[in-house]
């Protein structure tokens, strides 16, 4: 199984941890009606904007962090992935259990060996035409990946300012926002509070919508914390903590999203590469780069 990144279009090394983007088919939000041999048809566009990055697929679920061994997806054993994972399985049967009765197994507590074994089930069967929900209509599901190099340049290159990444700002704003809502009649003011300052300065216009793919289990937390504090003292800071290392997933995700948009690239599906396929490539990426250079040598001696 060789899997290229995304964003880099680089091989994938084997071992090597990368992020798994559940991704389902855009399309338009109404149909259009088209004649044809004197019948009436109602179709839905392949796309709903031509903008952003994504125009042609949109994100389906949250980002899960696998690496691929001899031909295998492993997921990244730590039990954040995991909720993200049970999450995407969750939605995933929500459309027909019965016909997905193949991918799943049923039962409560799996070993990862087992919740491995659906992975690989479920990223073969999305090479084929598996149909998932979306909120406003069925679709089909896809995966992308992008290498684990990616999320480090952006940890590394993305000012503090301007990244919920940075735990510290995070920190701060929550902090604020939970001195506020203490003051307040109902503490359930936490949740627009909360969501309001985390996704609009922060986000692009494509990744807006990331807050709701991620799972419930978040906004549990929220919910916790607003019920304490009707009763008893909370360890804010704890509970910061606790919050920022359950939404990094989603400020990652962010972050890819951004970067995306800056580098105007639209999401698709994984490109399984092919070493021939490569080489032809490079030899054709040498051939002009070679020809250009010689052209402007050639045009600009004096440079």
């Amino acid at each position: 199984m060789n899997i290229t990144c995304l964003i880099t279009k680089e091989y994938i090394q084997d071992n090597t941890e990368f992020y798994l983007m559940p991704l389902a088919k855009s399309k338009a939000y109404s149909p259009t009606d088209v004649i044809k041999d004197r019948n009436s048809y109602s179709v839905y566009s392949y796309s709903h904007t031509s903008c952003y990055p994504t125009a042609y697929y949109d994100y389906f679920a949250p980002i899960i962090k696998v690496y691929k061994n001899d031909g295998f997806l492993f997921l990244a054993e730590n039990n954040l992935n995991l909720n993200n994972f049970k999450h995407l399985l969750n939605l995933v049967i929500k459309k027909d259990s019965n016909s997905l009765s193949h991918i799943y197994i049923k039962g409560e507590n799996y070993s990862y060996n087992q919740y491995n074994i659906i992975l690989n089930k479920l990223f073969k069967e999305s090479n084929n035409v598996l149909e998932v929900p979306t909120y406003w209509k069925d679709s089909i599901l896809k995966f992308s990946a992008v290498s684990k190099q990616v999320i480090s340049y952006i940890y590394k290159n993305i000012p503090a300012e301007c990244s919920l990444m940075n735990k510290k700002l995070f920190c701060s704003i929550i902090q604020d926002k939970l001195n506020e809502i203490k003051k307040e009649s109902n503490p359930i003011l936490l949740f627009r509070h909360l969501n309001f300052d985390i996704e609009y300065p922060f986000v692009t216009n494509s990744s807006r919508s990331l807050m709701h793919r991620y799972p419930r289990f978040i906004y549990q937390l929220l919910t916790d914390y607003a019920e304490q504090i009707k009763v008893s003292e909370v360890n804010d800071q704890e509970f910061i903590e606790n919050l920022h290392t359950e939404l990094t997933p989603l400020f990652e995700h962010i972050e890819i999203d951004r970067l995306l948009d800056n580098l105007n690239i639209k999401l698709q599906p994984i490109v399984l590469f092919d070493h021939n396929s490569n080489n032809k490539y490079l030899s054709m990426v040498n051939f002009v780069k070679n020809k250009v250079n010689k052209d402007v040598k050639k045009r600009y001696n004096d440079w």
